[in-house]
């Protein structure tokens, strides 16, 4: 099999660009949107899904490299939500008292981002930049939050697949 070299990552692509354009836009004191569109994660938010990516699944980040340059950063930020809320149940909760406290924080960061256009954490950041630039409904994630992921630990063998 020959690899190409050009999936090399070496240089990677950041959706970050100044003058960007998502559908948040900045809005006037009477709330009308300025024709300034803005992004909402900067190049280290989403290199820090680039880490955690990296740092999850040699499998994934190898795979990701068959995706177009400039969809990368968003494959890797939704790989990186998603695998920080299932660590947070199946790897460490550290910081909170159970997993599914861990997964109910990670979960109303999530609809805060959503609901304010901005977030303190940047794998969220990220996460919503790339809702944003692809039109992504917060709603999609509600399947996710939905069948709690502490169940996947009691019961391994219950297939949770949603149904959108």
């Amino acid at each position: 099999m020959e690899i190409r070299s050009d999936l090399e990552t070496t240089q990677s692509y950041s959706p970050y660009v100044k003058g960007g354009s998502t559908p948040l836009t900045k809005q006037t004191r009477s709330g009308a949107p300025l024709d300034i569109k803005v992004r909402v994660a900067s190049q280290d938010d989403y290199q820090q899904c680039r880490d955690v990516m990296r740092a999850a699944s040699r499998n994934y980040s190898f795979a990701s490299l068959f995706f177009p340059r400039e969809v990368r950063p968003h494959v890797e930020a939704l790989y990186a939500f998603m695998r920080i809320g299932d660590d947070r149940v199946d790897v460490s909760h550290k910081g909170f008292r159970s997993p599914q406290e861990a997964i109910e924080d990670w979960e109303e960061t999530y609809w805060n981002a959503f609901t304010i256009g901005d977030s303190p954490h940047p794998v969220i950041r990220a996460y919503l930049d790339t809702a944003n630039e692809f039109g992504i409904p917060a709603e999609l994630m509600k399947p996710y939050f939905k069948y709690p992921l502490a169940v996947e630990i009691d019961y391994p063998n219950i297939n949770l697949v949603p149904i959108i």
